[in-house]
């Protein structure tokens, strides 16, 4: 993976898969791919694909006003980890750090990109 990409994992339950990779297509994703899993007594989507910060925050900041509920980001090593949450009102992006939650509303892209970095381990 190059150095400024990151893996991001997206989760959902009730939004098509196809507008989603619609998205990542146009985000420029690359090695796309789709998972079912079980979760809860509901079978979810997970869609896997590597991308620039720069253009996750954009997909994010889209995902955020397409999807019906908000959207949680954590990082899982090196991965990005999105999950739709109905609880939260659409637009509302909760991005969760070691040091505490951000929770953002409608942010910009450029926004959401610079809380992103700060989800990132330092490279050197």
């Amino acid at each position: 993976m190059e150095s400024d990409s990151v893996k991001i994992d997206l989760t959902f339950s009730d939004e098509d898969p196809a507008e989603v990779a619609a998205l990542l297509g146009e985000a420029g994703a690359t090695s796309v791919r789709r998972v079912e899993q079980s979760g809860l007594g509901i079978v979810e989507e997970v869609v896997i694909a590597i991308m620039l910060i720069n253009a996750v925050a954009g997909l994010i900041s889209k995902l955020a006003r397409l999807w019906k509920g908000g959207v949680i980001i954590s990082r899982s090593g090196s991965t990005i980890v999105t999950q739709k949450d109905s609880n939260l009102p659409r637009g509302t992006i909760v991005i969760a750090k070691a040091d505490g939650e951000i929770t953002l509303n409608m942010p910009s892209e450029n926004d959401l990109a610079s809380q992103l970095q700060g989800l990132l381990p330092s490279r050197s």
